[in-house]
């Protein structure tokens, strides 16, 4: 992994619930878990972890998944899953630090989906298409 030029900040404050490809959470639900869990409280404000364009909002509505996607120089994406409320549209340029959504992730709450154990964000970073430990990229 080369690193990035631009440096990244964490999107939310919290302590890690499940780490970059944790064994456990393959065990328990079945899929690899391609990003960290940040545990926040449910509608905490969400920041782009550096400057950026909005890729993709995906609504999951009131039982789906929603996530934001956001493209960053040197090839790297950055995934926020779990969104309560998307605060930003798809082509739209974002600063590192401002606020793109409100976090998620309750069980039976907009924007949770299925596969949520509580109120926390799902992030992820993605580099030329693959995805990468967040830790190697935050301070």
């Amino acid at each position: 992994l080369k690193a990035p030029a631009q440096t990244f900040m964490w999107p939310v404050e919290g302590y890690i619930s499940a780490g970059f490809r944790n064994a456990l959470y393959f065990q328990f639900f079945g899929i690899p878990h391609q990003g960290i869990d940040i545990v926040t409280a449910q509608l905490t404000p969400v920041k782009s972890a550096a400057d950026g364009v909005v890729f993709l909002v995906k609504d999951g509505g009131l039982t789906g998944y929603t996530y934001i996607l956001i493209g960053h120089r040197d090839g790297i994406a950055t995934l926020y899953g779990h969104i309560n409320l998307a605060q930003v549209a798809p082509g739209q340029a974002v600063k590192k630090g401002e606020a793109i959504g409100l976090s998620g992730g309750a069980p039976g709450t907009a924007g949770a989906g299925l596969i949520t154990t509580g109120a926390h964000l799902h992030f992820e970073v993605i580099q030329n298409g693959v995805n990468v430990d967040p830790l190697t990229v935050l301070p």
